[in-house]
């Protein structure tokens, strides 16, 4: 993928290892990884990715074990083993961790049937660094090439599959890096590679370089400390980057990522946002906690576990420690403690703007005639739903659900099973107000799923509507979550605005939903990006007040 350079001033003469002077080697899938007639290699791989697709922070220790029971007893299983893995983390960037985790155990853990031992285990890790190598020296340019002859969506979705992939894939060979698998001189190897020429800078090599680097750069830094010619490269690497982050040639979201890692490692490697990744459930309650804690105004609390049992002590500012006998009973109680000091418990809506405020003087009438109201709904409503403040919410989980909701309506249309998911299912993880992921997932659909699916978006969400499972309120805040992330989607799908815009349309002429929320000003997450950020936000909203 990358040239070599004889000038004193480029970075690849200061490289510590040099190329191999031969064509990359383009990987072939295992036979046993394909769907083949041997049924032996074929249980074997259904087994393994059944349990790559269950294995979580959670389940971790019991899961990779299994795994690594497997019978992986030929080379030709073993690398198939290897491919399944990297194909899993190429799609789950968030997981990466997780995966590189179980490379580990399989690099520790001695294959009898391949005549290993407790001081001979290289095998796994052969087979893992030929991998990486093969799909980090792959060259897509006769893949892209025969994307031409498709139509303008399908080439566009399949090359944003080829992006996300391959961005994937930086990810993890980051994360096999910071975890041992990989060493540093092929690091270093991968990031000036990514530079390319740099007379003729590459703007997908260098996004993939700013997510390298955004991964292991604080690890290479460390290392620099101790080896001068480490920190030659580093230094040497971001001299460069600077160069191109006033690059004009180069797009400004790139030189906004670029200036970003810049402003990362002057911030000792601590991000701004907090990063995706993967949690423990005991991770994710503490994280609500937290989240709780700042609503209530009440000072953040931490947490220090009882070896000896499973409770949790909450160790507040001034020193004091409670034992909760268990989360929902701290959940109850802070949910008491809001609702006798809050002096109006009413819930916002974007369509309420500024009159919200002059409500609280009849408001003891308004709660009863609210009251009564709600008594006379029909009880399928889930606006009728009392909040459930006793169970922890788990997002990955409802967000896991919503998503196979939205799935199972675009198998087979049926709209009441998507009613009932929500009411049955949903109902049980979440406040009402969480519904407004279930819009989020049909939303994504829009966005990163096929034609056919996205123009039965609207009639989803307006049936949805219809039977009171989703609100403008709900719709408000899916369509604001997507917003956010809409600069990065319109890159690798440039005509994603106009889909977004095309719906929220829809829902607003059968007014289901309003613009309103429009008028609150660009989501944080856009308005960081700069004049791009806004520019994107402008754009939307000229769009659908069109």
């Amino acid at each position: 993928m990358g040239r070599s350079h004889s000038s004193t001033g480029q970075l690849r003469d200061r490289s510590p290892i040099r190329p191999k002077k031969r064509p990359p080697k383009e990987y072939v899938k295992p036979d046993w990884a394909k769907k083949g007639d041997d049924d032996g290699d074929a249980a074997l791989s259904k087994k393994a990715n059944s349990i790559l697709n269950k294995l979580t922070l959670e389940k971790f220790d019991r899961l990779s074990t299994e795994f690594c029971a497997l019978e992986f007893s030929t080379l030709e299983r073993v690398a198939g083993a290897v491919d399944l893995i990297v194909t899993k983390a190429q799609t789950e960037s968030h997981f990466v961790s997780v995966y590189a985790s179980l490379c580990v155990k399989l690099a520790n853990t001695p294959n009898e049937a391949l005549g290993e031992d407790e001081g001979s285990t290289k095998k796994f890790r052969r087979l893992l660094l030929e991998r990486c190598q093969a799909e980090f020296e792959r060259d897509h340019s006769q893949t892209i090439a025969e994307l031409e002859s498709l139509d303008e969506e399908s080439r566009e979705r399949k090359l944003a599959k080829i992006r996300k992939q391959y961005i994937g894939h930086m990810f993890f060979i980051g994360a096999l890096y910071k975890q041992g698998l990989l060493k540093e001189n092929i690091m270093h190897h991968c990031v000036q590679e990514l530079f390319g020429d740099p007379s003729e800078p590459d703007s997908e090599k260098l996004e993939c370089l700013a997510k390298l680097l955004t991964s292991i750069g604080k690890k290479l830094d460390a290392a620099a400390l101790d080896k001068k010619e480490s920190a030659k490269f580093m230094k040497a690497y971001f001299k460069q980057l600077k160069k191109l982050e006033n690059n004009k040639s180069l797009d400004a979201r790139l030189r906004f990522a670029l200036k970003d890692l810049r402003e990362l490692r002057e911030n000792t490697w601590v991000p701004r946002r907090k990063v995706e990744e993967a949690k423990t459930i005991q991770e994710i309650h503490d994280d609500i906690q937290a989240e709780e804690d700042k609503k209530a105004g009440r000072k953040p609390t931490r947490v220090k576990r009882d070896r000896s049992a499973n409770n949790l002590t909450i160790i507040s500012d001034d020193g004091w420690e409670t034992v909760p006998t268990t989360t929902a009973s701290v959940r109850r109680s802070s949910s008491r403690k809001e609702r006798s000091q809050s002096p109006a418990n009413v819930p916002t809506d974007v369509n309420m703007g500024g009159f919200g405020a002059l409500l609280g003087g009849d408001k003891k009438k308004k709660d009863k005639d609210k009251k009564k109201k709600k008594k006379s709904r029909s009880k399928d409503s889930l606006t009728d739903l009392e909040e459930v403040t006793s169970i922890p919410f788990d997002e990955d989980k409802y967000r896991g659900k919503c998503k196979a909701a939205v799935a199972e309506y675009f198998s087979i249309e049926v709209v009441d099973e998507v009613v009932a998911c929500a009411r049955e299912e949903l109902a049980g993880l979440g406040e009402p107000s969480r519904l407004s992921l279930l819009a989020s997932a049909a939303l994504d659909v829009v966005l990163d799923g096929k034609q056919k699916d996205r123009e039965r978006v609207p009639q989803l969400l307006l049936a949805l509507s219809e039977k009171d499972v989703l609100t403008p309120a709900h719709f408000s805040t899916a369509f604001l979550e997507a917003l956010a992330i809409l600069p990065d989607i319109t890159i690798d799908a440039p005509k994603a605005p106009q889909w977004l815009g095309d719906v929220l349309k829809a829902l607003v002429e059968k007014e289901a939903c309003s613009l309103a929320f429009l008028e609150g000003g660009a989501p944080a997450a856009l308005t960081e990006l700069g004049e791009e950020g806004t520019e994107c936000w402008s754009k939307f909203k000229d769009y659908v007040a069109s």
